[in-house]
């Protein structure tokens, strides 16, 4: 039966994808699996190490439903890793849907996905703009934004996000019974850091992914 991929990378984000993966499993008895650069394990945001399914060049197209990827309070190791990009490359032209949630889409960017895709993201707006390979025109202040095959969400949406897969893989959703997932309130997702935050930010990542 066909899985959720969960791309496994350096501090990824449990809880942005932890609603997604019991709902499938819990509602359509779909699980999920990892999948990473290599069989190491790995230490995910919240400190906790979770074990490595497959490494991409074990990846069959044809036995998951989707790719998810979460996001990291610090990916500068990850969006570094070649192999996790350009795994990401070979899908861009694939049949499959690519999710993305909180700064998760900027693994999306860096891998061509995003050329020309609506996007959203939890990036604060200077990184946005500045990212070298991110096309900030084309970024969309909302909670969830699908742009053909690819579904990009801001962090606080991780219950919009399992819902709105679910729906684009055509899986049948009553989304007030998933979680207490509402649409009532009313959220900003264009974030701005002050300008000395800003300052500390580019010493952070220094001329790593910032023009």
């Amino acid at each position: 039966m066909k899985k959720l991929a969960i791309i496994g990378h350096d501090q990824f984000s449990l809880q942005e994808i932890a609603n997604l993966m019991a709902m499938f499993k819990n509602h359509y008895d779909i699980e999920s699996e990892i999948i990473s650069s290599s069989k190491e394990d790995i230490k995910t945001e919240e400190g906790i190490y979770v074990k490595v399914d497959k490494t991409f060049d074990q990846f069959r197209i044809e036995d998951y439903y989707a790719i998810i990827v979460s996001g990291s309070a610090d990916f500068r190791k990850s969006i570094n890793d070649s192999l996790l990009i350009d795994f990401l490359h070979s899908l861009k032209d694939k049949k499959i849907l690519k999710a993305a949630i909180c700064a998760g889409p900027i693994f999306f960017a860096k891998a061509g996905l995003l050329h020309n895709k609506k996007f959203t993201n939890s990036l604060f707006l200077q990184v946005n703009e500045k990212i070298k390979y991110i096309d900030f025109d084309n970024f969309v202040e909302k909670p969830v934004v699908k742009d053909g095959d690819i579904l990009t969400a801001v962090g606080v949406a991780y219950k919009e996000f399992a819902v709105e897969i679910a729906r684009a893989l055509g899986f049948k959703v009553n989304e007030r019974s998933y979680f207490g997932f509402s649409d009532e309130k009313e959220i900003e997702y264009n974030y701005k850091l002050d300008d000395e935050s800003y300052k500390l930010f580019r010493e952070f990542f220094k001329d790593d992914i910032l023009s």
